[in-house]
């Protein structure tokens, strides 16, 4: 509701300089209109757009309805998998190394 502040731009350079991914999540969609929906999601892209570090699509939504909770569930499981992967192959690869 309040769109990206000062701190927030603070963070997002800061995980770019670190090469640490991170998503924009707007939460309480359920207090907002559909059309303050879009204003802040068009305003928050152009800003989130401008950082190499982040997530293209961001996510909305509301515990209260349950609106864009499924998505962002799958979205952080997803992350979750491919880091496994990860792990999994570091793994194996230190097992053959030894």
């Amino acid at each position: 509701r309040r769109g990206v502040g000062d701190y927030d731009e603070l963070i997002m350079k800061e995980l770019d300089s670190a090469a640490v991914s991170w998503v924009v999540i707007l939460t309480k969609s359920d207090k907002m209109s559909d059309e303050e929906i879009t204003n802040i999601k068009e305003i928050t892209n152009k800003i989130v757009s401008k950082h190499p570090a982040s997530y293209p699509e961001i996510f909305v939504t509301s515990s209260l309805k349950n609106d864009g909770i499924p998505l962002l569930r799958t979205y952080l499981a997803s992350l979750s998998w491919k880091y496994y992967k990860i792990l999994f192959f570091l793994i194996i690869w230190y097992l053959i190394i030894i």
